[in-house]
């Protein structure tokens, strides 16, 4: 990327239908282009993230810049980037942190129940080729 833009990761569970629908919405509203997409199975989260953030695959992280941003915070900051009226997700904030991590973390427990699970990480159409990573 050029020095001028921000970089932006958005780290999923390769293989969780939830983590998929959720890259699916955001590629199609993406409409500037800001954000890419790696699986955390993949060889970029192994170069950027820890490995204790890679194991237990039950979160989404957020790279901004280097910063990083997990569980509801990265939905937060993932929509405030997506601009209006995505951006509108922060109401959430009112509450405390805690109650909105915890419920983070209570659907990403029950995901692959609700949601499915594939049997591999999803490989990128033609059209997604420029913004999913390895």
């Amino acid at each position: 990327m050029s020095n001028d833009r921000q970089e932006i990761i958005v780290f999923f569970d390769g293989v969780c239908g939830l983590c998929n629908t959720l890259v699916d919405f955001l590629i199609k509203r993406d409409k500037q282009r800001k954000l890419l997409f790696a699986p955390l199975q993949g060889e970029t989260a192994m170069k950027l993230l820890l490995a204790d953030e890679i194991k237990t695959l039950d979160t989404l992280i957020l790279w901004v810049d280097g910063e990083k941003y997990s569980k509801s915070n990265a939905v937060f900051k993932l929509f405030t980037l997506l601009g209006r009226p995505y951006s509108l997700v922060v109401f959430f904030r009112l509450f405390p942190s805690v109650l909105n991590d915890w419920c983070y973390s209570l659907i990403a427990k029950k995901r692959y129940v609700w949601f499915g699970q594939k049997t591999s990480c999803r490989i990128p159409s033609s059209s997604e080729k420029s913004v999913l990573l390895p």
